[in-house]
């Protein structure tokens, strides 16, 4: 979902038409690379990596992103009905983390914190109707080229629970509704 400058999830005059469906907007996350080191006594740990995130934005309104806008504008679409309207968002992601692990049993339990820096590398907005049809535009919609992330991480094992909030705006500045993403989520490490 999205935060306002003020730490609310209210969406400012310009952003309202981006209300979102909270229920199917998901993030996904694969870190295909993986690295720990052990600071002290295999307890403390430096973590960091390689992945990707896709970010899938589901919209409540049938809202078009008007393309090559500047700023970017929104129109809503009274012809179509929707299925599925959605701003598909993908990035490169370098997670920086400081790890502390209790052994508990078989397993540890382990809390996480702090930054994961990101590169756009991708962008759409994808629209089905209802009979079917399919409308997809690749544009960067003048979202911002990179993303730095607080998180928090929490978890046994292999299960585990997460909070991230951009510092960086969804839009570049002044190109956008200022508006900050932020997921809560949950995870399995292999």
């Amino acid at each position: 979902n999205f935060l306002d400058k003020n730490f609310k999830m209210e969406l400012p005059a310009d952003g309202e038409m981006m209300d979102l469906n909270t229920g199917k907007s998901w993030q996904f996350n694969l870190n295909f690379l993986h690295q720990s080191f052990s600071i002290y006594k295999d307890r403390f740990g430096f973590v960091t990596g390689l992945g990707l995130a896709l970010n899938n934005y589901a919209f409540d309104k049938k809202i078009i992103f008007v393309p090559d806008s500047n700023p970017i504008q929104f129109t809503l679409d009274t012809i179509h009905k929707f299925k599925k309207n959605k701003l598909i968002v993908t990035y490169l992601t370098l997670p920086l983390l400081l790890e502390y692990q209790i052994p508990a049993g078989h397993a540890r339990i382990h809390f996480a914190a702090g930054i994961i820096g990101s590169v756009k590398i991708g962008s759409r907005q994808k629209q089905v109707y209802d009979n079917d049809e399919k409308h997809i535009v690749r544009e960067d919609f003048r979202l911002s080229p990179f993303k730095a992330e607080a998180t928090f991480r929490m978890g046994y094992g292999a299960f585990n629970v997460f909070a991230n909030y951009s510092f960086i705006t969804l839009f570049e500045k002044n190109k956008g509704p200022e508006l900050y993403p932020f997921t809560i989520g949950m995870g399995l490490t292999f």
